[in-house]
């Protein structure tokens, strides 16, 4: 019997150490430092999450747009207009642009040439090739039939790109040019 008792107080002694034992490893410090970490490790993941999911098809939808937008009015401003002016396009532009633009009028209004001509646009196509947080890249394909005095209409197909740049909250267009000669051949001949 007093065999039976030793091995209950060594069992009780043991368990009782066992319970001692039980502290923690990790200190109060410890638990803030992985807090800030996860918070971390949040702020990063919701931003790129935001980047992917909010921003980035917004701005493209906003770059495509305004490409389009200004493509139409453009090409279809009536040069024969007494009152004409490419003020409107104007907010679509940066300051650089706008300066050029202005310089680009004066030249019009002193060539018959280009005065004669007249565009209407029927339908426009955009494609956003490269965007970023403040700039992006847009191409235009467009059907244009274009009317010269005297001359029977014609209707080909254009392409113009436009980079864009994010200046306070907009996109303006920094820099267009028309697309390659054999790019706009291609294009005349596929459709």
């Amino acid at each position: 019997m007093g065999k039976n008792i030793k091995t209950k107080k060594s069992r009780h002694e043991k368990v009782k150490k066992v319970v001692k034992n039980k502290k923690s490893k990790f200190s109060f410090t410890d638990y803030i430092a992985v807090s800030i970490f996860a918070i971390i490790i949040a702020v990063i993941v919701g931003s790129i999450g935001y980047y992917y999911a909010i921003y980035l098809p917004h701005s493209r939808s906003t770059v495509s747009e305004r490409a389009k937008e200004f493509t139409e009015l453009y090409f279809t401003v009536d040069y024969l207009d007494e009152d004409f002016s490419f003020e409107p396009l104007y907010e679509y532009l940066t300051v650089e642009r706008r300066r050029i633009l202005q310089q680009d009028q004066n030249r019009i209004l002193n060539n018959r040439k280009i005065q004669e001509l007249q565009m209407e646009i029927h339908q426009i196509e955009t494609e956003t090739l490269e965007i970023s947080w403040d700039s992006a890249k847009v191409k235009v394909i467009f059907q244009y039939t274009e009317r010269k005095i005297d001359q029977e209409p014609e209707t080909n197909w254009g392409i113009v790109y436009y980079h864009f740049r994010k200046v306070g909250d907009q996109w303006l267009i920094e820099r267009y040019y028309p697309g390659e000669k054999e790019e706009i051949d291609n294009i005349n001949a596929q459709r």
